[in-house]
């Protein structure tokens, strides 16, 4: 059977079957010869029918899916982080030294440990939070 000619559900039927199966055997280091046979038997299946499954378009529509409700259940969490981070990082933080960052107050009038100035300075991709998107 090829791969791209086993249907979504029954694939994903099959994956979970493996999977239970798989973990009652525990693993390919069973002692028992035949439990070890069939524990390979069934790694070789489950790479077959995991890769039917990510072939379909159904695999590709709920990986999709599921992205979208992680990005949206994680946004507000995203959203108030950004705002921290903007809170104590200085529009020009890319022109300033790790003592001036130190030394100046932030947006929020308060200054800077030094370990965060450093985080500032050698963590670049902080730093695209202050440039124009443009500029990017």
């Amino acid at each position: 059977v090829i791969a791209e000619d086993i249907p979504y559900e029954f694939a994903k039927d099959k994956v979970n079957a493996i999977a239970q199966r798989m973990e009652e055997i525990g693993s390919s280091d069973v002692a028992d010869p035949l439990l070890r046979e069939e524990y390979f038997r069934l790694e070789q299946d489950m790479e077959k029918y995991t890769a039917a499954l990510q072939l379909t378009d159904e695999w590709a529509q709920e990986q999709e899916r599921l992205e979208r409700e992680w990005e949206e259940s994680i946004a507000p969490a995203n959203q108030e982080a950004l705002r921290k981070v903007r809170r104590h990082m200085p529009v020009n933080v890319r022109n300033l030294s790790e003592a001036a960052l130190v030394s100046q107050p932030t947006p929020n009038g308060k200054f800077l440990p030094k370990s965060i100035a450093k985080k500032f300075k050698r963590t670049n991709c902080l730093q695209l939070l202050r440039i124009d998107p443009e500029d990017i």
